[in-house]
C-alpha cells in the first residue's frame, strides 16, 4: 500500500518541531551547538507537555498530536543513530491524558444527492470525482482505503457479484461488495482512466501531477473537491453541512441504511467495527433506540420477521444492494 503525506501533515510535523527547538531554546537555554540526546530526555519532555498545556493553552488533543508528531521525529533519530533508539521508546510510552472523541456528524440522503449533483459529468475530472464519492458512500469506506486502492483489487467482471478488496485501519485486507450503482460508475471510470488493458499495480484513483497510476490522489485533494461541491450544494440544499468532508460520506452511509432498517448487527459488520457498542457510539444511538436496535439483533432469526437485511442463505453480499444509493 502507498502512504502518502499531505501537505497538511508534513506541515504539522513541522510546526511541533519548531515549538519544541523554540521551547528547548527559551526555557532551557539549548542553542544549535549545544543540543544533544539529553535534549530529548523524557524529563524534557515531561515539562515541555506540562508546558503546552499550562502555558501554552493547548487543549489536550493538541497536547497529544504534538507529542506524537515529536515521537516520530524520534523514531527517525534512532534509525539513523542506534544510540538514539532509547528516546523514541521512551516518548512513546509516556503517558497521554485522554480527550472526548470529536463527533463526527452525517448527511441527510437529500445532502448527500445535492452534492453529487454538483459534479460537471462533461468533464473528465467531475466524472472522477463522481466516482469517487459514490464508491466511498456506497461501501461505507474510509477515504484512504479508496485512495489506495489498486487496480488488482477491482472485481467487476470476473465475477457474479462486484467487490472490491481493501485495506482496513488497522492494515486488515477485506473485501466489500459494490451497489450496482457504485459499481457501473467504477466500471466507466476504469475505462475511461486506464484503458482496455489497464495495469493490475496502477492506483484506482490517481495524482494528475504524476504519470497516470504511479501515485495516489491525495486526501487533501479529494477533501478539497468535497468542499468545493458543498459550498455549491448548500446554495440549493439548507441540509449540506458546512464544509463537508470524505469521513462524513462513510457515516451518512450507516445512517441511511439505519434508517433503511438495516440491522444494527450488519452495519455494524459494514463498518468493519469490532464491537458493536462502538457502533452504537459512532452513530450516536440513543437508549431506546438501543433498545430497539437490540431487539431487531436477537429477533433476526425469527422466520415470521422479514429478511430486509441478508440473503436467504444469511450472507452478507447484497447489504448494500438492496438499499438505494442515489
Amino acid at each position: 500500500m502507498y502512504i502518502t503525506s499531505s501537505r497538511g501533515t508534513i506541515k504539522n510535523y513541522r510546526d511541533s518541531l519548531s515549538v519544541y527547538f523554540d521551547w528547548l531554546e527559551t526555557e532551557k537555554g539549548v542553542t544549535c551547538t549545544s543540543i544533544s540526546a539529553a535534549s530529548f530526555g523524557v524529563d524534557n519532555l515531561r515539562e515541555w507537555v506540562k508546558w503546552l498545556a499550562d502555558v501554552k493553552g493547548n487543549a489536550i488533543c493538541s497536547v497529544n498530536n504534538r507529542l506524537s508528531q515529536l515521537s516520530i521525529f524520534l523514531k527517525f533519530l534512532g534509525n539513523k543513530e542506534p544510540g538514539w533508539k532509547h528516546l523514541y521508546a521512551e516518548a512513546k510510552d509516556m503517558d497521554r491524558k485522554k480527550s472526548p472523541k470529536k463527533h463526527v456528524t452525517g448527511m441527510s440522503e437529500s445532502a448527500v444527492t445535492a452534492i453529487f449533483n454538483q459534479t460537471d459529468q462533461s468533464t473528465a475530472t467531475g466524472r472522477r470525482d463522481l466516482t469517487m464519492m459514490v464508491l466511498q458512500y456506497g461501501t461505507a469506506t474510509r477515504a484512504a482505503a479508496i485512495l489506495n486502492l489498486k487496480i488488482k483489487n477491482v472485481h467487476l467482471d470476473d465475477v457474479s457479484d462486484p467487490y472490491i478488496q481493501i485495506i482496513n485501519k488497522g492494515g486488515e485486507p477485506r473485501i466489500c461488495f459494490l451497489p450496482q450503482k457504485a459499481a457501473a460508475h467504477l466500471r466507466k471510470y476504469i475505462s475511461e482512466f486506464h484503458g482496455v488493458t489497464p495495469q493490475p499495480d496502477s492506483f484506482v484513483f490517481y495524482s494528475p501531477l504524476e504519470a497516470p497510476g504511479v501515485r495516489p490522489l491525495s486526501h487533501d485533494a479529494y477533501d478539497k473537491r468535497i468542499k468545493k461541491y458543498g459550498l455549491m450544494a448548500a446554495r440549493q440544499c439548507s441540509e449540506v453541512p458546512n464544509k463537508p468532508h470524505s469521513h462524513q460520506f462513510r457515516h451518512a452511509r450507516a445512517t441511511h441504511l439505519i434508517e433503511h432498517d438495516v440491522n444494527i448487527l450488519e452495519v455494524s459488520k459494514i463498518l468493519h467495527h469490532a464491537q458493536l457498542e462502538t457502533t452504537m457510539k459512532y452513530l450516536d444511538i440513543t437508549v431506546d433506540e438501543k433498545a430497539t436496535q437490540m431487539e431487531k439483533v436477537n429477533g433476526m432469526d425469527d422466520p415470521k420477521l422479514p429478511r430486509k437485511w441478508r440473503n436467504k442463505d444469511g450472507s452478507l453480499k447484497d447489504v448494500l444492494k438492496r438499499t438505494k444509493v442515489r
